[in-house]
């Protein structure tokens, strides 16, 4: 495939994908140059497969994938390491970062807050009542969150395992990775289950 088409291809399947920025292109284009049209046209179905089917949860379970966010989770999941390091050289080291990042801003933003009651003498009152009141309105909001949590990862689960059931039928591809999708959203529930009944 010429470069040309190569460039516009990728720019039409970030725009299907909603992606404007330029990192994701260029991740698309070398998704295409290296790996293959035909492994970005499979990998772009089956994002609109899960979207379709009410879609993905981030790692952390906090809210929806963006489609773009989908379709490059599908494309590094199903990449060898080597591969997975060339078209996405930058990855790990983004998420180095943000780890960096995030500490030192928790850091600046606990120090100055220590020396500050240090200096001033501030003692913190022994209003027990207030603190168990305060206690039980964040449990009683986190129940409710977590229920809701818990009522669409089963609504997920169900739709994997027909999606599942409906590809073993016919043979599709992709029941590799419904599966581990499948498997990591009833990992969550056990989990949801586990903290909500504790």
């Amino acid at each position: 495939m010429e470069q040309v088409d190569v460039k516009q291809k990728a720019k039409e399947i970030a725009h299907a994908l909603q992606e404007k920025t330029y990192g994701p292109r260029v991740s698309i284009e070398r998704l295409i140059r290296h790996i293959g049209l035909d492994f970005v046209e499979a990998t772009l179905k089956e994002t609109h497969d899960i979207q379709a089917n009410g879609g993905m949860l981030v790692k952390d379970g906090s809210r929806q994938r963006s489609i773009g966010g989908v379709f490059m989770y599908i494309a590094k999941s199903k990449l060898d390491p080597e591969d997975r390091n060339r078209i996405f050289p930058n990855s790990h080291q983004r998420k180095k970062k943000k780890t960096r990042n995030n500490q030192t801003s928790q850091q600046a933003i606990v120090n100055p807050l220590k020396d500050t009651t240090s200096q001033a003498n501030i003692t913190e009152p022994d209003d027990t009542q207030e603190l168990k009141a305060v206690a039980e309105t964040f449990k009683e909001t986190t129940t409710s969150v977590e229920s809701e949590e818990l009522k669409k990862l089963k609504t997920a689960a169900t739709t994997l395992r027909q999606r599942l059931r409906i590809m073993e039928a016919t043979g599709q591809k992709g029941i590799k990775m419904t599966q581990k999708l499948l498997a990591n959203t009833e990992r969550k529930i056990a989990l949801l289950q586990q903290t909500s009944s504790a």
